[in-house]
């Protein structure tokens, strides 16, 4: 019955440094989506302005 409580207790301990994990991750992709955002807004308002469109 110990064995299985450690088994346990190193499971739940490492729940924090998964979710952690995951805030980091979902931070990037928030970062990407801007920059990609920004990036194609740009091109779109440098070809408006160009008068190309």
């Amino acid at each position: 019955m110990q064995v299985r409580m450690d088994e346990w207790s190193n499971s739940i301990q490492k729940i924090p440094d998964l979710a952690e994990k995951v805030g980091e991750l979902k931070n990037w992709r928030q970062i990407a989506v801007i920059v990609i955002i920004g990036t194609v807004g740009t091109i779109l308002g440098w070809i408006v302005r160009s008068g190309k469109y």
